[in-house]
């Protein structure tokens, strides 16, 4: 099966499913409760997901092959997903950054330093027990970049055989929480023999605590931190 978003401007082609799943729960009790499904078990095969990002720049894709879920609260609508466990079986995700059709000069900076909620997450309640990965690979290229001559190249990366479990992972406003567990190789022959840490995802920074990670030539451990202004 095939999932695909697409814009080239700041209204997606499929806006109104995002502003029904988005939409906060009401303090009220209304009379149209709309299409409700409280979902406790899921299975899919060979899932193709696409999003297309003109407008900002940015594009992904994910296959998996195989995924198992069991949640104790997964509903359609409600903003709150409650997953025992996740299982993914050769998962392949792929970002690409190109430029972007949104004007830099629209970009509103907020002045509230208290703000801590992304505008993609309008009070939802995401959690995660356990998540499992089985011979994934994750690959990210940034068009407008040149190949470097260099062995390892940060613009244009490709991880495979990537082996993971994350457990107690949670979305809080615009971070993730998680435990991490993980083993894979980069295409120029870098080899994470084991990388296990509590993480923090931020859109400005990555933070691991706890941080064993071990490599075919390097071993690191303690902490490490990794700030940026923007993701991409």
């Amino acid at each position: 099966s095939l999932i695909k978003f697409q814009r080239s401007d700041s209204v997606w082609s499929q806006q109104f499913l995002f502003d029904y799943f988005s939409s906060p729960v009401a303090s009220q009790p209304s009379t149209k409760s709309g299409i409700v499904f409280s979902l406790k078990q899921v299975e899919f095969t060979n899932v193709h997901f696409l999003q297309k990002d003109g407008w900002m720049g940015e594009d992904m894709d994910l296959h998996v092959k195989g995924m198992m879920l069991n949640a104790d609260q997964l509903s359609l609508s409600g903003g709150k997903y409650l997953i025992r466990d996740i299982k993914l079986v050769e998962p392949q995700f792929a970002l690409t950054n190109y430029s972007r059709k949104k004007p830099r000069n629209n970009q509103v900076l907020s002045t509230n330093k208290n703000e801590s909620k992304a505008s993609w997450n309008n009070g939802i309640d995401f959690r995660i027990g356990n998540l499992t990965i089985e011979n994934g690979s994750f690959r990210q290229d940034n068009r407008d970049a040149g190949v470097s001559a260099a062995a390892f190249d940060d613009r244009h990366l490709l991880f495979s055989s990537i082996n993971a479990t994350i457990t107690d992972s949670r979305l809080s406003g615009d971070s993730i929480y998680s435990c991490l567990k993980l083993s894979a190789r980069e295409k120029s022959g870098l080899l994470v023999k084991n990388l296990s840490s509590d993480l923090l995802f931020t859109p400005t920074g990555m933070y691991f605590h706890d941080l064993d990670l071990e490599t075919n030539n390097s071993q690191i451990r303690n902490y490490y931190a990794m700030t940026y202004d923007d993701i991409s």
